[in-house]
């Protein structure tokens, strides 16, 4: 598992929800992605499990499988995230959502909605 700590300041965090009534086993799903200095991406996957217990909670279970390394950033990561912020920020047809952007890194206003 990766330390969020191990890899220099973290320069933005963006994460995606999703409710699964579909799935067998989940009723809400979350995956958060945080790009660091270094230019290493982690991700973390979170879920919420359908009660199947009588003693679960009604709302379900919550686990994560914590941070695994999901890559690295080719070129200066400073340059990609102020990328990605922009795709966010036009509304393009994805759940994704930014959750904490580092101070100065972009001059414009970012929505933490």
């Amino acid at each position: 598992m990766a330390r969020l700590s191990a890899h220099g300041p973290e320069l933005i965090r963006i994460s995606c929800e999703t409710d699964t009534p579909k799935s067998d086993l989940t009723i809400w799903e979350r995956t958060t992605r945080t790009y660091h200095a270094d230019g290493v991406v982690l991700e973390k996957r979170d879920v919420r499990f359908k009660p199947s217990h009588p003693l679960d909670p009604p709302e379900g279970r919550r686990h994560t499988w914590g941070w695994k390394k999901l890559g690295k950033v080719k070129g200066d990561p400073r340059e990609q995230v102020r990328t990605a912020i922009k795709i966010v920020e036009a509304g393009s047809k994805t759940n994704w959502k930014v959750e904490f952007v580092q101070t100065g890194l972009i001059s414009t206003k970012v929505p933490l909605t």
